[in-house]
């Protein structure tokens, strides 16, 4: 384990291999602890030199919490969310530098 300059607490390091493809493996520990599962949607944030990276929560999971006869287009609310994801993770990242 080490501490990141930047961050408050203890973090975790893995050291991963980029494929030909760009692809990464994203360790076991990281996919249990953050409930990364096959077909998560991960957010990409490039801020201050470094990639952060962080899964998106997924809408659907709220369908039929709140009652309403409306229809909702799932790609804009996507957009919204990652838009306001990105925005968070500059700012936090910025305050942190």
């Amino acid at each position: 384990m080490q501490v990141l300059q930047g961050y408050s607490s203890t973090t975790m390091e893995h050291i991963t291999t980029v494929t030909q493809k760009g692809q990464i493996t994203i360790p076991i520990h990281f996919r249990k602890k953050m409930n990364i599962r096959t077909g998560t949607k991960i957010n990409f944030v490039e801020a201050g030199g470094r990639i952060v990276l962080a899964p998106v929560p997924d809408l659907l999971m709220l369908r039929g919490f709140f009652k309403t006869n409306k229809k909702y287009n799932k790609k804009a609310i996507e957009k919204v969310v990652n838009a306001y994801k990105i925005k968070a993770w500059k700012e936090k990242l910025a305050r942190s530098s």
